[in-house]
C-alpha cells in the first residue's frame, strides 16, 4: 500500500514523517549537548536503530519516487529481432496491454 501510495503522488506524508523522525532525533541529541546531566542515560542502540529506520524510510520514499518518475513519463524502449520473433507478444505482455499491432489476443 505505501508504494502504491507514493506511485500516486502521495509523497508529501512519507517525506514529512521522515522529516519529522529526523528532527526528533537531532532534538534530543543537541538536548542532550546542554542537559545530559538532567536526562536519562542516551540509550545508544536505540538511537542506531532510529537512524537506521530513518534511512530504510527515507530509502523507500527515494526508490519509488524515481519508479513513480519512470512511470510518469515513460521509457524508450527498442525491441528488435526476427520477424515472427515474438517482438510484439513481448511487448504486449511488459505492457499487459494490447500495444502491439498483430500482437496474439
Amino acid at each position: 500500500m505505501f508504494s502504491l501510495t507514493l506511485l500516486r503522488g502521495g509523497l508529501a506524508g512519507p517525506v514529512r514523517e521522515a522529516r519529522n523522525g529526523c528532527v526528533d532525533l537531532l532534538a534530543e541529541l543537541e538536548a542532550r549537548l546542554d542537559f545530559d546531566d538532567e536526562m536519562e542515560p542516551l540509550n545508544e542502540d536505540e538511537v542506531i536503530a532510529k537512524v537506521r529506520q530513518l534511512e530504510l524510510d527515507v530509502g523507500a520514499v527515494l526508490g519509488t519516487a524515481r519508479r513513480g518518475r519512470l512511470l510518469h513519463t515513460g521509457v524508450s524502449v527498442a525491441i528488435v529481432g526476427r520477424p515472427n520473433a515474438g517482438k510484439s507478444s513481448l511487448l504486449n505482455a511488459w505492457s499487459r496491454s494490447e500495444r502491439a499491432i498483430g500482437g496474439v489476443v
